[in-house]
């Protein structure tokens, strides 16, 4: 996933609390408490879905708690589980396996003129549930910069613009290497709307917006000039990190503890929907 600093949108932060204290706080009836499986509850649904492109793909729960892969154009959508023409799928998954062959049938359902549902009578989830998740790490010129000048020590007697000119020329030399890539869990996953749920013994949170690739075909070892063959679409992700678990003082030489600061559950809201690739062709100089 590719940094690219801050979203439009802050994430609805959660405080997590003991688990007798939740216990309390349910039984007297804090709105805060509620069940995401309760069977009619539609919890941050939202009218419409301001994608690129004509279509995406998206998931959704309906009232009666089912979840269906959907075909999404902006506030209609379409319940692709019940298409024998895709093979039923159950998930976006499904779709993804196969993605080669089922993406002339999505492209072809842009003037479908029945079946359409509302968009806003269902809760969006993230659009995709993956196996693997890789996450580039200090990819974003700019961010790591800036990250550098709000961490900088004047007591070792560098000026704030030294201090930039030296970032800048330590990312100038990192082109020269292989990217910093790390994994992610996929149970850090949530929906583009759910809450965040903060450690309570968190101190430091921050958020960063993510440019996430989904990649649609199985790969290994495929050259920068074939990358985006495998990839069948784009989605947006908020990265979640508690700053003070990043660098462990204990343990220093194994670096960065990427475990701790940035997979607990809801740390990575994705989504609303996933485009396809050719929606974006050019990334080069898209700016959010």
């Amino acid at each position: 996933m590719a940094d690219h600093h801050r979203q439009h949108g802050s994430p609805v932060f959660k405080k997590e609390f003991p688990l007798k204290e939740v216990v309390d706080r349910c039984s007297n009836g804090d709105v805060g408490c509620r069940s995401h499986r309760g069977a009619d509850l539609i919890v941050n649904s939202v009218r419409t879905i301001d994608h690129a492109g004509s279509w995406a793909l998206g998931r959704l729960r309906d009232r009666g708690g089912r979840v269906f892969p959907a075909f999404v154009a902006h506030e209609w959508a379409l319940d692709l589980s019940v298409r024998p023409d895709l093979g039923r799928p159950s998930s976006t998954a499904d779709l993804l396996e196969r993605w080669d062959e089922a993406l002339p049938v999505l492209e072809g359902l842009v003037g479908a003129v029945e079946g359409w549902l509302p968009v806003a009578e269902h809760r969006v989830l993230s659009p995709v549930e993956p196996r693997q998740i890789f996450q580039a790490g200090a990819n974003y010129r700019t961010h790591v910069i800036d990250i550098a000048v709000a961490h900088h020590d004047p007591s070792d007697g560098r000026t704030t613009e030294q201090v930039r000119a030296d970032a800048a020329a330590e990312m100038d030399t990192r082109l020269q290497h292989p990217p910093y890539v790390f994994q992610g869990l996929p149970s850090a996953i949530c929906g583009p709307w759910d809450d965040v749920v903060l450690p309570s013994d968190g101190r430091q949170p921050d958020w960063e917006l993510e440019l996430a690739a989904v990649i649609g075909r199985r790969a290994r070892r495929v050259s920068p000039e074939n990358a985006l063959d495998v990839v069948a679409g784009w989605t947006i992700v908020n990265d979640l990190t508690l700053r003070e678990r990043i660098f462990r003082t204990d343990i220093p030489a194994l670096g960065a503890d990427w475990l701790a600061a940035k997979n607990s559950p809801t740390f990575l809201p994705t989504g609303p929907v996933l485009v396809p690739r050719a929606t974006l062709a050019d990334l080069g100089d898209r700016e959010t």
